[in-house]
């Protein structure tokens, strides 16, 4: 907020979550790894022939990213549906369940040759085939592998919230949901679109103080009383939106 303020509001808010990040944090990346642990362990150097092996899970979602997973050790983790990567420090093993795609077998092999590279001649990435035995016990045993979950991501309808100070304390109210119009947003007020995948904040030019300083912390009050996680943007009226999923509700 305060940095906002310096910059005269010129600047474009946004609150990414883990493993719900928004389409444009995504295009600052070629891809994004999740790793168990923090700071005490990110910093800590570990030889290859010390490695702990890490099994990882390989996604590509509908904005065409690519996200490495890291997902407990077993075969139990394992699916037909999805691509997988056993790093085992010296050794690094492909799995291409038998029901991805191509584009998910292509991913997992360049994230492979990534970590390949990165151990300096110390690893080598190959197909797990070529070594079934060494894949099985490292996972603790061979197992038969389940077939891909059916995951339905629930879509729901965009709501918009308009964002008041009037009883003196930042509440929101819902003004209409479904088939949005960008004539209902208003030049003294803020408001806030609940989106089918991410939450929006848009603050008008002339609304109050309060409001526009607020609108963020109202946004992140709104997504803990109804228990939800995701990320957020905060727009403000006369700056250019750039955002897919505002664009679609929209159709601007």
């Amino acid at each position: 907020m305060e940095l906002d303020a310096f910059f005269d509001d010129e600047a474009t808010q946004h609150r990414e979550v883990e493993g719900r990040e928004s389409p444009e944090f995504k295009k600052l990346f070629k891809s994004l790894k999740y790793m168990e642990g923090g700071i005490e362990t990110g910093f800590k150097h570990v030889p290859v022939e010390m490695y702990t092996p890490k099994l990882f899970r390989v996604q590509r979602d509908r904005y065409k990213h690519v996200s490495v997973n890291q997902v407990p050790m077993g075969a139990a983790s394992l699916n037909k549906g999805d691509c997988f990567i056993l790093d085992a420090g010296t050794k690094i093993y492909k799995y291409y369940g038998e029901d991805s795609n191509a584009f998910e077998k292509h991913s997992c092999g360049t994230a492979a040759e990534n970590m390949e590279n990165e151990r300096d001649g110390q690893a080598k990435a190959f197909d797990f085939t070529d070594d079934e035995e060494g894949f099985w016990n490292i996972l603790g045993g061979k197992a038969e592998v389940s077939a891909k979950e059916a995951v339905e991501e629930s879509i729901s309808e965009p709501v918009l919230y308009k964002i008041s100070n009037e009883s003196g304390s930042l509440e929101t109210t819902e003004v209409a949901r479904g088939d949005l119009k960008t004539s209902m947003l208003e030049s003294d007020a803020s408001f806030i679109v609940d989106g089918p995948y991410q939450l929006y904040v848009w603050v008008g030019k002339d609304a109050d103080k309060a409001e526009r300083l607020g609108a963020m912390n109202s946004a992140k009050t709104f997504l803990d009383k109804h228990d939800k996680d995701r990320s957020c943007v905060c727009f403000k009226e006369g700056k250019p939106i750039k955002s897919l999923g505002w664009q679609k509700i929209f159709g601007a």
